[in-house]
């Protein structure tokens, strides 16, 4: 007899570790769920709050979109574990792909690097860090565009260990368990490296070894990748303000094909799935996988290099999220709250995510702040930038119930910043409620959501309440901003 999972999804056959093809009886559709086992030996408490933490990254990751990033359909828990549900796809891995073909054509790889790149930087401006570029979470469609998967394992990992930070060789020097945008950018020059090389940039004969070579070795020259290698090295600069963070345009460029050029060696499509959360602890170099698969979806609006705008905004850096709102706004907010600055399912710059919390369990009454800054740059910057955020966030919201949950309709406010909306979504895999009002002052696009257990009471009592306090809030934090800038 088939396992159900979700309330939907019927499990059909295994496809690999912790990874199952599965039917949606909602949908009629072909899905991959994947298992992300907790340890056994976990208290049910601790078990239960490491499960909800795995499913609102899932959430997280579900902001991310664009063709080349790997979307999520759906999280949910059966028999006190995650599984994460995604759409199949018609591809391969690149680490598959290389050691079938061997190394790929300098613009063939440079075309699949634009596409990771591209991904990349959606995710960096809507606050998500991959923080495991690697060969496994590459995947390559028949026509040779690349797809980034493994979004969305932070919380996996946090699971596990707080030490455990990517895959040896493809993991930045200067990553640790909270890493930043420009480690992505080495984590690609590496998958990248290989891709075209055939070689790793930095072998080692185990995983302390390929650390020592990352930590203390340069790069070996690269010696096929024609007009890449210098994009390469750059990309693998020990220095992280070193990287070329505008490195997407320049990939494009070497990815344009002559009138002949090299076709990417790609056997026909296979049903597969995307690889896991590789993850590595400094200390014992131990390795943790899972896997999800994609089919890329329509990427919602997000800036172009045309955006920038003269005006580069009043805010150079973010003010602390946790400075924002006095003790008394928050005891208003959250009775007897205690404040956190890291979570939020993924791995933010330092100060710009904040969350006040009430300590009960059982109600789990949460307000958080999250803080972006829009810089200008080759994505663009700038108060412009800050509204195309908000345009940006009106078209995700769907996205954020999941599957399983409602969101309502955007509604848009006046009297907060100087461009307000407001929506609510309710997410039944995770049981809660919750508000999100996203604002924008000057460069500055901010995120507050009022959240709650949504078994604590009438879902409509709750939907008034929890809108009500995201706009109290809402409306100090961008007072406090109009003041710090």
């Amino acid at each position: 007899m088939h396992t159900r999972i979700g309330g939907r999804y019927v499990l059909q056959q295994p496809l690999g570790p912790r990874l199952h093809l599965a039917y949606d009886e909602s949908t009629g559709a072909a899905v991959f769920a994947r298992h992300v086992p907790l340890p056994p030996e976990l208290s049910e408490r601790l078990r239960e709050t490491l499960a909800q933490d795995v499913l609102r990254d899932a959430a997280a990751a579900a902001r991310v979109r664009h063709p080349a990033a790997h979307p999520v359909l759906d999280a949910v828990v059966h028999d006190g574990d995650p599984w994460i549900i995604g759409p199949t796809i018609a591809g391969r891995p690149l680490s598959d792909l290389l050691a079938q073909t061997g190394p790929l054509p300098p613009q063939a790889a440079a075309r699949i690097a634009a596409d990771l790149a591209g991904a990349l930087d959606r995710a960096h401006l809507v606050g998500i860090v991959h923080g495991d570029v690697q060969p496994d979470h590459v995947w390559v469609t028949a026509d040779g565009r690349g797809v980034l998967t493994g979004f969305g394992c932070g919380a996996t990992t946090r699971a596990h260990d707080a030490s455990l930070v990517g895959t040896p060789g493809y993991t930045a020097p200067e990553q640790t368990a909270k890493p930043a945008p420009a480690a992505d950018l080495w984590s690609l020059g590496a998958t990248v490296y290989l891709a075209v090389e055939g070689t790793s940039a930095f072998p080692g004969d185990d995983p302390m070894s390929v650390l020592s070579a990352v930590l203390a070795a340069e790069p070996r020259p690269p010696e096929r990748a024609g007009d890449l290698a210098p994009v390469l090295l750059d990309l693998l600069a020990k220095d992280p303000a070193k990287r070329p963070p505008e490195v997407s345009a320049t990939l494009d460029r070497l990815a344009t094909p002559a009138p002949r050029g090299p076709r990417v060696p790609v056997r026909p499509p296979i049903l597969a799935a995307a690889a896991a959360c590789l993850v590595v602890s400094v200390a014992a170099a131990t390795t943790i996988a899972t896997a999800l698969l994609t089919s890329p979806p329509a990427p919602a609006v997000a800036p172009s290099p045309d955006a920038a705008d003269a005006d580069p905004g009043r805010y150079a850096a973010a003010p602390r999220a946790c400075g924002l709102l006095t003790d008394e706004q928050s005891e208003e907010l959250v009775p007897e709250f205690s404040r956190s600055e890291t979570g939020g399912g993924s791995d933010r710059e330092a100060g710009t995510y904040c969350r006040l919390s009430d300590g009960d369990f059982d109600k789990d009454l949460g307000v958080t702040t999250e803080l972006y800054v829009l810089r200008p740059g080759p994505l663009g910057g700038g108060p412009a930038t800050a509204r195309e955020f908000i345009t940006g966030e009106r078209a995700d919201a769907p996205s954020e119930a999941l599957s399983s949950g409602t969101v309502s309709p955007v509604r848009e406010l006046t009297g907060i910043g100087d461009q307000a909306i407001a929506y609510d979504v309710y997410r039944e895999s995770l049981k809660d409620q919750s508000t999100r009002l996203v604002f924008v002052v000057s460069n500055i696009a901010a995120r507050v959501t009022c959240e709650q257990n949504a078994e604590t009471g009438p879902q409509q009592q709750l939907t008034t309440d929890l809108a009500a306090c995201a706009e109290k809030a809402a409306g100090w934090v961008a007072a406090a901003l109009e003041k710090s800038g």
